[in-house]
């Protein structure tokens, strides 16, 4: 009786492997495999592999047999030079490798350029004609010969150049298992096949053929001539091979024509003879990845909080994820709330499967721990004088215990703190740990910020041109300024004095800065004033300090008003700037400020606050109530309103919204919205993943199964019931690789045939970005292909309009994958619409640029900007659309935000915010993108050196105070976390497939489904 198996099926049990963990591997489909590989491999008499342990034991005889799969060149090369047989490695590298060309020099520079190396070149199976002589002359060295790269001179015809060059070097994905073996698997792993779908994609129809065929009659303007290609021969007819010696006897290695025999030369070099190779054409190229903001203070430029540089060729096979460490190892996150997340160190965390530790540390990079107003947790100045120990002060001559909680930007909660003795002396030197803090009754964790007297004064002037000339020149206002700050410090050593130019808008600007962190307000100005005061700011206008108005002249009518407006105000005759100073000084020194300020955050806005303080150890507390002020646009303080990320380099220059205001879309505008939306994303994370081209499929499933792998010493210790070191090993760091490059990053459906072959003359690259659900009622996973791939075809009739529609058709593949994948895609907007590009639409009335502006920013601001052969929907209804790179022909599909992908919003909101980063990580989990998201839960591996001296650095700094909610049940709460970590298994998993399923499509539903069963290993109860 035959052993049969299919493709498909052995997906599925990697994905039923993947489920294991939590880690989803989310939508699986084959773009790229031909039917022969779809259909069922017949493998008689095949060796059962013995059972092991599941599911790790499991994962490594995948990964054996994986590599022995004819498309996992990495794997071959490995085991060709454990063989030792040259022959065998030179038809490996004639036969499985596809040649690299370009449009414009086709193969004459091929001899010399080394585009990204041999290794990368394995990833995909496409190599220069150089760096395929370097592959088989690096695995002969590796076994053992001696072994030269050598240029032979040839004339090709061109109908000889076309016989080499347009034919499929793709080997078929046919790794060796057999039914048997697939079974022994699922009942190891306990597979149940209860749940789960099956749909199959196909690349005609889905409105694609129609969408084509508008684009091409649409691009009546396109310079075709961009894009032709003429077949030209090596320059001088230059082949690289390789001389190797074999038993003391000189031996050749042709791999350009597959038609020439093993170990020959060209039969056209007639006179055997050969050249030096030369030198190589290695450029250098470099990607830097930058994470910037924008804030309500600074709208018109990015400041950047990250940035990280690397070699393309390091990038090529890696991660960078972009993470926001919340600060609180394992143990932390097992027992602190959401709401107890409130500073987030942004970092890229380097991955590379296969890459030592140390290596991806070296390149993973960490920046200083902000909280959601960017400023710095860790000051590098010296006017904050924190204590530099968690080790509590000595509380004995405390005798009272003041505290006022001011409501700062939802949901941050300033607390002034003054704990005195018997003489109403302020006592000094304590920390963090001296204070208990309660919301409601909940014990929460806050961050000392202050622990001397250090008031930070603002300085607000107007920079109008109504100023009178003291409070104008640019010299004058640096004096005054110097000359405040004198007189401070000679009350208050430790303050610290920020000025700050306003326009006429008084009241916007008093509000503005009553929302930042100054204990002080200090405002020069001439009383001219072009907004109105809003009653229903009095709350904060009134709180706090003071604030001072330095009439600057003799009276206005504004200066009235100010003080029948707002009662908490003091106003000061400011003309002659020497008597500004004294009466300052007075006033300073009858003010009293805090010794003491902690911060934290609280997620119930709309509810009157109980905000207990108490000492530690001792029966002694004061009690207040507080609300936040009630939502509206015009309150956001100094927070971030936009998160970018830009990256630059090698022919790109990109720059992304990752959250909040969009500066290329809308101009700024007051709305909440935005530091909501950014705040989410600091609680989300992103994975950017780069490749030359996308590797072949066993080498994809192979490196999946390899970051499970991963989890095995902390996953096998909770098993074990070792919950302590679990956590050691959980914090040593993990790898991750989202399952959704399962699908979405492959290489195109037939890209070579015997009239043209498409080709990436870029780079292939993507980000996923997970924005979690806090305030939204959604949360949002997305994709987004970078236009970096520039996909260029070559064919045999060589003109320009011939390989354009052909890169269209092809390229097209990624929007299909894109609306099959998410449920919002350009094919689903632009479905069944009349497409129109911008260079006719420019020519028509109707889509006049006021009329556009009107109606949708995006198609005045973005689809008009994006230059021409740009198509839209003519209706005007949907605002997603179409882009063809007039230098490579390739088709990107954009939705509205400039995104080339799509994205899901997941109906799943946290209402109650009081919950454990456990429920966080369910949550996040439960997305199916399967990333660790910064520091939730897990790890990366890249950045764990560098975040344990982070770690360090924040508690004994005592800019965290880590106070635990319940020491008692601290070890129950661990193990079900641990718990929670290892068994968040999907109930419900959809899987996509290209090509015919036949018969077996039920057998195939019941095997996907099997990834949300119960696995007799780890018992799950969620």
């Amino acid at each position: 009786m035959k052993n049969e198996t299919s493709r498909r099926e052995f997906i599925r049990q990697i994905m039923l492997s993947g489920a294991l963990l939590g880690i989803s591997p989310y939508l699986l489909s084959c773009i790229g495999c031909s039917e022969d590989e779809v259909e069922a491999i017949n493998l008689p008499n095949l060796p059962l592999m013995q059972s092991a342990e599941a599911p790790f034991g499991i994962w490594r005889q995948m990964i054996q047999t994986l590599e022995k799969s004819p498309d996992h060149l990495l794997g071959r090369r490995k085991a060709l030079i454990a063989a030792k047989n040259p022959e065998e490695m030179i038809e490996f590298v004639r036969d499985n490798i596809q040649i690299r060309a370009t449009t414009k020099n086709f193969l004459s520079d091929g001899y010399r350029d080394k585009l990204y190396g041999p290794d990368i070149a394995l990833r995909s199976g496409i190599a220069t004609l150089r760096e395929k002589a370097e592959i088989l002359r690096d695995m002969l060295l590796e076994a053992g010969f001696e072994a030269t790269i050598i240029v032979e001179n040839i004339d090709f015809t061109e109908e000889e150049l076309k016989n080499i060059f347009f034919r499929s070097y793709r080997p078929p994905f046919k790794p060796p298992i057999s039914q048997e073996q697939m079974q022994a698997w699922k009942q190891s792993l306990g597979a149940d096949d209860n749940n789960g779908s099956l749909k199959e994609l196909s690349l005609s129809g889905n409105n694609i053929d129609e969408i084509t065929h508008q684009i091409m009659e649409g691009l009546v303007d396109f310079k075709y001539n961009y894009l032709e290609n003429s077949l030209k021969p090596p320059e001088n007819g230059k082949i690289p091979s390789v001389i190797y010696k074999e038993n003391n006897e000189e031996k050749f290695a042709h791999i350009f024509d597959p038609s020439v025999p093993t170990g020959s030369l060209h039969p056209k070099n007639t006179e055997n003879k050969f050249n030096n190779s030369g030198e190589v054409n290695i450029p250098k190229r470099e990607i830097k990845i930058s994470l910037s903001y924008r804030s309500t203070t600074e709208t018109k430029k990015d400041i950047e909080l990250l940035s990280g540089t690397w070699k393309i060729e390091d990038l090529f096979g890696s991660t960078v994820s972009l993470e926001f460490l919340n600060n609180m190892d394992f143990k932390a996150q097992a027992t602190k709330r959401i709401a107890d997340i409130n500073s987030f160190t942004p970092c890229f965390s380097f991955q590379k499967i296969g890459t030592e530790k140390e290596l991806m540390e070296s390149l993973s990079v960490l920046g200083e721990p902000i909280d959601l107003n960017a400023n710095e947790i860790l000051p590098k100045e010296d006017g904050l004088n924190l204590i530099t120990s968690n080790v509590q002060g000595d509380t004995t001559r405390v005798t009272q215990l003041t505290v006022n909680a001011i409501p700062m930007v939802f949901p941050e909660v300033r607390l002034e703190i003054f704990p005195t003795d018997e003489n109403g002396n302020i006592v000094e030197n304590l920390s963090a740990s001296n204070f208990v803090v309660q919301d409601n009754e909940n014990q929460i964790s806050a961050r000392m910020k202050q622990n001397v007297i250090s008031p930070k004064i603002m300085v607000l002037h107007d920079n109008s041109g109504s100023m009178p000339l003291a409070y104008r020149n640019k010299e004058e206002i640096e004096q005054f300024k110097t000359d405040l700050e004198k007189v401070i410090r000679e009350i208050y050593p430790h303050a610290k004095v920020q000025t700050r130019p306003t326009g006429s808008d008084i009241y916007t600007s008093l509000l503005r800065a009553k929302q930042s962190d100054s204990d002080m307000i200090l405002y020069a100005t001439d009383g001219d004033n072009n907004d109105e005061f809003d009653p229903n700011y009095l709350e904060v206008y009134n709180s706090g300090k003071p604030m001072v108005i330095l009439e600057v002249r003799e009276k206005s009518k504004t200066y009235d008003d100010l003080k029948d407006n707002i009662e908490n105000l003091i106003s000061i005759p400011a003309v002659d700037k020497e008597a500004v100073k004294e009466e300052i000084r007075s006033l300073l020194s009858d003010l009293k400020f805090p010794p003491y300020v902690m911060t934290y955050n609280s997620f119930n806005e709309n509810e009157e606050h109980e905000l207990k303080l108490k000492l530690s150890d001792k029966d002694l507390f004061d009690e207040t109530k507080f609300m936040f002020a009630k939502k509206n646009d015009m309150y956001m303080g100094e927070r971030m309103v936009g998160l970018y990320l830009t990256i630059k380099g090698y022919n790109v220059n990109l720059r992304r919204t990752l959250a909040g205001w969009d500066n290329t879309l809308v101009n700024y505008e007051h709305s909440r919205k935005y530091i909501d939306e950014v705040h989410e994303m600091l609680l989300g994370g992103a994975v950017i993943a780069f490749e030359s081209e996308a590797p072949n499929l066993s080498i994809r499933l192979t490196e999946y199964l390899t970051t499970l792998l991963s989890h095995e010493n902390w996953f096998n210790a909770q098993r074990e019931g070792d919950y302590e070191k679990a956590v050691t090993h959980l914090q040593e760091g993990t790898l991750n690789y989202p399952p959704l490059l399962l699908s979405m990053m492959q290489p195109l459906s037939n890209p070579y045939s015997s009239e043209s072959i498409t080709l990436p003359s870029g780079f292939r690259s993507c980000i996923i970005k997970l924005k979690p659900g806090l305030y939204s009622p959604n949360s949002n996973v997305s994709f987004d292909y970078l236009p970096t791939s520039k996909y260029q075809t070559i064919s045999t009739a060589g003109d320009g309009k011939t390989n354009l529609e052909e890169t269209i058709k092809k390229t097209m593949q990624f929007a299909l994958l894109e609306s099959e994948m998410f449920q919002d895609s350009t094919l689903t907007q632009l479905k069944n619409k009349k497409l129109i590009s911008t260079d006719k639409a420019k020519k028509d009335i109707r889509f006049e640029n006021r009329k556009l502006r009107e109606l949708n920013p995006v198609f005045q601001r973005r689809i008009f900007q994006e230059g021409n052969h740009v198509f839209f929907d003519e209706s005007l209804t949907a605002s997603a659309y179409f882009k063809v790179d007039r230098y490579s022909g390739e088709l990107y599909a954009n939705l509205p935000d400039g995104t080339g992908g799509g994205g899901d919003s997941i109906q799943r909101q946290l209402e109650e915010l009081k919950k454990v980063v456990a429920e966080y990580e369910q949550l996040v989990s439960g997305m199916n993108v399967g990333m660790a998201v910064g520091g939730v839960g897990t790890f990366s591996l890249g950045v764990v050196a560098n975040y344990s001296v982070t770690l360090v650095k924040l508690y004994a700094f005592a800019s965290e105070a880590i106070i635990l909610m319940n020491a008692s049940d601290l070890d129950d709460q661990i193990k079900i976390a641990l718990a929670e970590l290892a068994c968040n298994v999907y109930k419900d998993i959809a899987y996509l497939s290209l090509g015919p399923i036949g018969d077996g499509i039920s057998f195939f539903e019941n095997l996907i489904g099997a990834m949300g069963g119960n696995f007799p290993f780890n018992p799950c109860s969620l």
